[in-house]
């Protein structure tokens, strides 16, 4: 199997979940993470990169990427399994690579605890690359709510691993969620932020 990298999603649907992507921008560069999907919120296609990883010592490069829809209230909790309808707002968050997967069998299925290796930020001016991918991701229905693990469709991404813009990349990360927050709380305030 040829190199494929993988891109997994956070979402704000549960208050448990409101400080991961915090955290994960906090972080420093060389830290390890697990994150822990179902099986059921997880591409098929990318089931098979980390059962593969279960079992070989293979690279396998992930970029993390915050992603919800702009009328979603966070927070609410979800039993939504229907990816997001157009428009979604999406930002690359983390750069990042595998360096295991266990997966465990349960009564409903499965689940992959998957630990993380930080690395920089992805330098994406004006979220080009973030929507290029939601879009071609859609087009499988692996995004969420359904999808929250798929293969990054574009093997082009190398640019994202090989480029050394982290302080840049940082605040553009920061300056998308936090300008995406503010336009969140107009709307659902009639223009009034709390």
């Amino acid at each position: 199997m040829s190199q494929q990298d993988l891109i997994v999603f956070d979402t704000s649907t549960l208050p448990e979940y409101y400080n991961d992507v915090h955290t994960i921008l906090a972080l420093p560069e060389g830290h390890v993470v697990t994150y822990d999907y179902s099986v059921k919120h997880v591409s098929s296609n990318a089931i098979d990169i980390l059962r593969a990883r279960v079992s070989v010592e293979s690279e396998v490069r992930v970029v993390l990427a915050y992603a919800q829809s702009p009328d979603y209230n966070k927070g609410e909790g979800t039993n939504d399994d229907k990816p997001f309808e157009v428009p979604v707002f999406a930002t690359l968050t983390r750069l990042s690579r595998i360096v295991a997967v266990r997966e465990v069998k349960n009564d409903d299925g499965a689940r992959y605890y998957i630990d993380l290796h930080l690395l920089g930020y992805p330098f994406d001016p004006g979220r080009a690359i973030a929507t290029r991918i939601v879009e071609k991701l859609r087009q499988s229905g692996s995004i969420p709510m359904r999808t929250y693990i798929s293969v990054l469709p574009d093997t082009a991404l190398d640019v994202l691993f090989a480029q050394r813009a982290d302080e840049q990349a940082f605040s553009q990360v920061v300056d998308a969620l936090s300008c995406f927050q503010a336009s969140l709380r107009k709307t659902h305030f009639g223009g009034y932020e709390k």
